[in-house]
């Protein structure tokens, strides 16, 4: 259509008009007629344009920057995430890397949301932008077209000048001629600009529809517009909480490896106690093994003197009765020197033998363990004589003197040794005593030590303690020998100081290290599995950063079942 148009304006623009005369009535109707439309048109194709174009550019520029800003920060959150994802973990930062997963899933989807988006806004930018290439393309024809049009009614009306000059010049002769070529040439004309005007107002029509389509595009686009910026205004919120979410889970990464730093050196620490623990712990075996084997090296000696003390009490025992025998001959002879054999003989028989054998028995009951009790028996006492018989006084006199002798000389010296030997003696199971109960200590001690030392390696990877001394426990590596008149060594006292310093280690340390002590401080206490593990419950609680307070148990109850 606009094509025939403008093929029509193009022949008229090539037509020669004749000098002829034409009313003026006509061509001022023709040029009244003319432009008019023309001008409608144009100023009906050129304002929406005018209206709808920069709205639409600065719609389209606002949804473009909010979308670029919302891609950067996308990828500012996405480096975030990847950088926060690529940090070291370990035991204690699980619940961190869940909830980076987690964000960094979530951030994925939005990310695919975002990019289907920002795929359908630029194929609706696409085609809108197509649309309004065409329709800038199809007025800008038209305009054209206008302005030719306007450009030929200014010629017509030149021409109409010209003829009616033309008119006046000619005669009246020819006027009838020329008003009949010129009222063909004005119906040629009229017709001409009806099928114009035809032609206008179909391009106006097409133009009001394009122009509401237009608008109708516009409003649609629009819309589309506003659906963006709501999701680029959401994915801004959700990026903004998510930033947010990364920046708290960077501190606590941050303070994840700061505090993983201090436990990989306190855990150093603890390692290298725990060797000198170990390296302590193998001297004192070693310390122990050698005291035991000494120990029973001296209780060995110990036995092998005593039974050789014992051995020469035998031997002295036999010249002892070497020299009863000898005494009883010599005794012999003397009452076969005196008179009266007979009385002599029953007097020495019953006094001397009953004095010697009970002098002798008292000796032999005073030795340790009853040796010899066996081998000397009291002899019955003979029927007393009268003393005052003057054939007995000399032979009496005798037999004093050599049993005043025999007590002097032998008595008092068996008496010092056996007493001697029983105080050695009883020194000497006192001493074993004490040293038995002392390694029973020691060994109760170790094993203490090595519970808590097994404990600790089995435990999974506590928070390890700052770098404390060693527990300064009262193992003794020798025990001196006590004398006699010395106390005896209290094994409860020992319990009862290392009862004492194992609760103020206990008190006195910190939680991590208090979980060593909890074994001993179980044991000395008597506790029952619930209260023990009531104390390990609190105390891991106490390091813990999200554990829950254990509840006590019934103490009362326990105790009373």
């Amino acid at each position: 259509m606009f094509k025939r148009l403008k093929e029509k304006i193009e022949e008229e623009g090539n037509a020669d008009f004749s000098p002829l005369k034409a009313p003026p009535g006509s061509v001022i109707r023709s040029q009244q007629e003319g432009p008019e439309p023309v001008k409608i048109s144009e100023e009906s194709s050129k304002s929406p344009e005018r209206e709808t174009d920069p709205a639409q550019l600065n719609e389209t520029g606002t949804v473009e920057k909010s979308l670029v800003e919302s891609d950067n920060k996308t990828e500012e959150s996405d480096g975030k995430v990847e950088e926060v994802g690529t940090k070291p973990s370990s035991k204690k930062n699980d619940r961190a890397q869940s909830i980076l997963s987690q964000l960094t899933s979530e951030l994925v989807s939005l990310r695919k949301q975002y990019n289907q988006l920002l795929s359908a806004k630029e194929k609706n930018e696409k085609e809108l932008n197509d649309k309004i290439e065409s329709l800038e393309k199809s007025l800008s024809e038209k305009m054209i077209e206008c302005r030719k049009m306007e450009k030929k009614n200014k010629e017509l009306t030149w021409s109409a000048d010209s003829l009616t000059s033309r008119l006046q010049i000619y005669g009246d002769y020819e006027k009838e001629d020329v008003i009949q070529k010129l009222q063909e040439q004005v119906n040629d004309l009229e017709s001409r600009l009806r099928q114009r005007d035809f032609d206008i107002e179909i391009y106006e029509t097409r133009m009001a529809a394009q122009s509401k389509q237009r608008h109708e595009d516009q409003m649609s686009f629009k819309k589309k517009t506003q659906i963006l910026q709501d999701s680029v205004s959401s994915l801004q919120s959700s990026l903004g909480e998510k930033d947010s979410r990364l920046s708290h889970l960077n501190t606590e990464v941050l303070k994840i490896r700061s505090s993983l730093a201090d436990v990989e050196k306190r855990r150093q620490q603890l390692d290298e106690l725990i060797e000198e623990q170990k390296n302590n712990l193998t001297d004192k075996d070693q310390q122990l093994e050698d005291q035991e084997s000494s120990h029973s090296a001296t209780i060995d000696k110990l036995r092998l003197d005593h039974k050789k003390e014992i051995d020469e009490l035998r031997e002295q025992m036999k010249q002892l009765k070497k020299e009863l025998k000898e005494k009883e001959e010599k005794l012999d002879r003397l009452v076969t020197e005196l008179p009266d054999q007979p009385v002599v003989n029953t007097v020495l028989d019953g006094y001397s033998k009953s004095r010697m054998a009970s002098s002798f028995t008292n000796s032999l009951r005073s030795t340790p363990g009853g040796v010899y009790r066996k081998e000397v028996e009291p002899l019955p006492r003979p029927v007393p004589r009268d003393p005052s018989d003057p054939a007995l006084l000399p032979v009496e006199n005798r037999l004093d003197d050599d049993d005043d002798d025999y007590d002097e000389r032998f008595n008092p010296q068996y008496e010092v040794q056996l007493l001697e030997l029983k105080r050695y003696s009883e020194t000497l199971e006192e001493e074993i005593e004490e040293k038995s109960k002392a390694i029973k200590v020691q060994q109760q001690k170790i094993n203490d030590l090595r519970k808590a030392l097994m404990s600790k390696e089995t435990q999974p990877d506590p928070p390890p303690p700052p770098p404390v001394p060693p527990l300064s426990l009262p193992v003794t590596t020798e025990i001196p020998l006590s004398p006699l008149d010395a106390k005896k060594f209290d094994a409860t006292d020992i319990n009862f100081q290392y009862l004492k310093n194992v609760v103020i280690r206990f008190i006195c340390t910190k939680e991590d290290e208090a979980l060593q002590l909890v074994k001993a401080i179980s044991t000395l206490l008597e506790l029952n599995s619930a209260e023990e593990k009531y104390i390990r419950d609190y105390l891991q609680y106490k390091l813990s950063w999200f554990g829950s307070m254990p509840l006590p148990p019934n103490i009362s109850a326990v105790k009373s079942k």
